[in-house]
């Protein structure tokens, strides 16, 4: 266990976005639909990064079965996390860090 995740004794690092694997599956669909993509490490998580910042973070612990908000309206459309990704994208493409 990291001690960096360790708030008196009691870890958070199991605290997750829910965004966090919607966002992983549209970038491997993006990978996979654009050869031309760099795959470098710096690339992918920037892309990842850029991406879990254009939408509103929905954190959620681990062991917790129901959301504070409810799971409706707590939901992001589909195409609004493709749109994130797309951006993150072409923002990524116009100033790579490798």
């Amino acid at each position: 266990m990291d001690n960096k995740y360790l708030i008196i004794g009691h870890s958070v690092e199991d605290i997750r976005n829910d965004n966090e694997l919607l966002i992983i599956k549209k970038i491997n669909e993006a990978f996979q639909n654009d050869p031309q993509l760099c795959r470098c490490r710096l690339c992918v998580e920037d892309i990842y990064a850029l991406s879990l910042n254009y939408l509103p973070a929905r954190y959620k612990q681990s062991l917790t079965l129901a959301t504070l908000h409810g799971e409706k309206g707590w939901q992001i459309e589909d195409a609004r996390i493709e749109e994130a990704v797309r951006s993150a994208i072409e923002q990524v493409k116009k100033r790579p860090h490798h």
